[in-house]
């Protein structure tokens, strides 16, 4: 045991000359690159996309779920008040570091500076919009057409017995 807090100590007073030392240059690049990405995150509007989903996720378990409708709303209202911008943005920042050189950062930075770079982050939401609504579209016409395949091989046993579960009824407001 003595021998282990002499190695440990001594490893310390080793270091303690490199505590006082300048960062090291990747470290720095590394901070001015999180840095542009934050701004590109920003610029991009993707945090605000990003609550727009939340929002709409929101909004979709309030018609979905069995609560009281103040429930439902106190809680949108406290989960979007504990939601922080600056969290959404640190919480991507890792996706960019990881797929995009300091370089490619710059240039995303002054493509969307430019008019056509500025007119795509402005159409980008109703884009998405417009894209998600032909997605959820054609999800529901394959929903029901592969529904419709399953139920016939249901009515006719081929996945064995089975009963349909009971309703799960909704908690009793007091």
């Amino acid at each position: 045991m003595r021998t282990v807090r002499m190695v440990f100590c001594a490893v310390l007073l080793c270091s303690l000359p490199c505590l006082g030392q300048e960062q090291p240059r990747a470290d720095r690049v590394t901070t001015e690159k999180r840095e542009k990405i934050v701004e590109l995150i920003k610029a991009t509007g993707m945090v605000d996309a990003m609550f727009e989903v939340v929002r709409d996720q929101i909004a979709m378990a309030k018609r979905t779920l069995p609560f009281p409708t103040k429930a439902q709303d106190d809680f949108e209202a406290e989960f979007l008040a504990a939601l922080n911008p600056d969290d959404l943005a640190n919480l991507i920042v890792p996706v960019y570091e990881s797929n995009f050189e300091t370089e490619d950062i710059d240039s995303l930075l002054a493509f969307y500076r430019t008019p056509l770079g500025r007119k795509l982050i402005e159409n980008t939401p109703q884009i998405s919009k417009q894209a998600g609504e032909a997605g959820r579209l054609l999800g529901m016409k394959i929903g029901r057409n592969v529904g419709e395949k399953i139920g016939k091989r249901l009515a006719a046993g081929e996945y064995g017995p089975w009963q349909p579960p009971a309703e799960v009824s909704a908690p009793t407001q007091k």
